[in-house]
């Protein structure tokens, strides 16, 4: 996957039809506009800039963008313009997000203005002629209405356009499964050709066998280059020696791991590690936690017990710049209004605490195993939070959403539950309140904890792919 700047399309509509009525050159000013627009950006790249008149030829115009490998479509309307032509090119890269944006470069409307300042600031007039036919196409779009030269605007359509490429990239994921999921685990189980439809990405099932060849063949560079990485990360607990053969055989299975993920360019996955050919076999005989944790700390998220649904809100907190914690709900804390997080033992690196390094144990849920595996324990450092589930949903037109709570981590510590742990509370609603919307939005038990608040970005992510989106604690923004 792409982790680049987002690549985008810069679209400049132009009619000359007014053209007599401008004091300048309005062509000019035009193509002035998009190279102020291309530098203003903030960590975006423009691979083109496109003059759209209306008799252009859309489909040339289409290949230069598909030949720079855009993956965002802006449309910086600055002027009335007859939208049909505009609307060919639009057409025709009818599956890049678009982002349209009323742009004005003068700040105020004079008292001397006139026809002149009607024809070159007339973005109003143009962007309510293109999003009229684009609404009638059921297209999603972003709408954003700003000066060039305000650095709030400019934030906000950066943002949007980094939004709308995480969408693109998500579109176009490879999603991987190891073994089916655990019996009678239904809340996890949904329709691979229907998630594919939804959203674009593709699920690919992944024999056991592969991992076990993956495992066998890990060389002793491999596995050494592991082992000093974990050494300069983690402190072991003081049960544990770099000798240990939970641990070895866990740092092993991180390799074999990276390996797989490498050769068949996957982009997240879900695995269940509770079968004959993984945990249960004498050669591997560990629940590879750790492994799936390193994987998702360095930007590809695993989760546990084939739980595909949740790989997907995982791979969406990642793409949108958050950390990827997969995690349940373990309980509401009514004397401090919070709900406890920890899981079975996965890791996200973006979520430990900077001041201590998290601590490398045997996974004490595993502890009766002939040879226990490794995970890492450490707790969330205090601020704001966002949990991201992703289910199949019969309300929903394209049959699934996402489900979004905003809040903070509260800085607690649990470390007896042995795993990542802390505390979440909602942003505006109790906890048990919170819980009760999250629940009857959806959400399976499994989740992505990420730091942040994004909220907003998963709701215009979400209107890109097609799919609903519900938020059951916004953020409560102040006057």
């Amino acid at each position: 996957m792409n982790q680049g700047p987002p690549r985008v399309a810069l679209l400049l509509p132009y009619w000359d039809f007014w053209g007599a009525s401008a004091r300048g050159d309005l062509l000019a000013e035009l193509e002035q506009a998009g190279a102020d627009v291309a530098e203003a950006l903030i960590d975006v790249n423009v691979v083109t800039r496109e003059l759209i008149r209306p008799a252009d030829d859309a489909a040339a115009i289409a290949a230069r963008v598909r030949e720079r490998t855009a993956e965002v479509l802006l449309v910086v309307q600055t002027m009335a313009v007859a939208p049909a032509g505009t609307m060919r090119v639009l057409d025709a890269l009818d599956d890049l997000p678009l982002i349209v944006w009323a742009m004005n470069r003068r700040p105020s409307a004079p008292g001397s203005f006139d026809h002149s300042d009607i024809t070159t600031e007339g973005a109003t007039v143009g962007t309510s002629q293109l999003v009229n036919l684009i609404v009638r196409r059921r297209r999603p779009l972003v709408l954003e209405v700003g000066q060039l030269h305000d650095p709030l605007a400019i934030e906000r359509v950066s943002s949007s356009i980094a939004v709308a490429a995480a969408a693109r990239r998500l579109s176009r994921a490879t999603l991987a499964r190891v073994g089916d999921e655990p019996d009678g685990y239904d809340c996890v189980v949904c329709d691979f050709a229907a998630l594919s439809s939804a959203l674009g990405l593709t699920v690919t099932e992944v024999e056991s066998r592969e991992l076990v060849a993956a495992f066998e063949s890990v060389t002793p560079e491999a596995l050494e280059r592991v082992t000093a990485e974990v050494a300069d990360e983690f402190r072991l607990a003081p049960s544990l020696t770099l000798a240990d053969d939970g641990l070895r055989r866990s740092l092993r299975f991180a390799a074999a791991l990276e390996q797989l993920d490498a050769r068949q360019g996957i982009d997240a996955g879900a695995i269940n590690c509770h079968i004959d050919e993984l945990r249960y076999s004498p050669a591997i005989g560990i629940a590879p936690c750790f492994a799936l944790g390193r994987e998702t700390s360095n930007g590809i998220p695993w989760c546990c017990a084939g739980d595909v649904l949740t790989a997907v809100a995982m791979l969406t907190t990642r793409v949108l710049g958050g950390g990827a914690l997969y995690h349940e709900l373990e309980r509401i804390d009514y004397a401090t209004d919070e709900l406890i997080l920890a899981n079975s033992g996965e890791h996200d690196l973006a979520l430990r605490r900077l001041d201590e390094p998290p601590e490398l144990r045997s996974n004490g849920w595993f502890a009766s195993d002939p040879v226990c595996g490794v995970c890492a324990c450490f707790s969330f450092p205090a601020g704001a939070a966002t949990l991201v589930a992703f289910t199949p949903h019969p309300d929903e037109r394209s049959g699934f959403r996402f489900i979004v709570a905003e809040g903070e981590f509260t800085g607690r510590s649990l470390p007896q539950t042995g795993t990542p742990n802390g505390g979440f509370r909602f942003c505006s609603r109790s906890a048990s309140d919170g819980y009760r919307a999250w629940a009857l939005a959806g959400a399976n038990h499994h989740s992505s904890a990420s730091a942040g608040h994004l909220g907003a970005r998963v709701a215009q992510l979400a209107m890109h792919l097609g799919v609903g989106a519900v938020n059951v604690s916004p953020v409560v923004m102040s006057d």
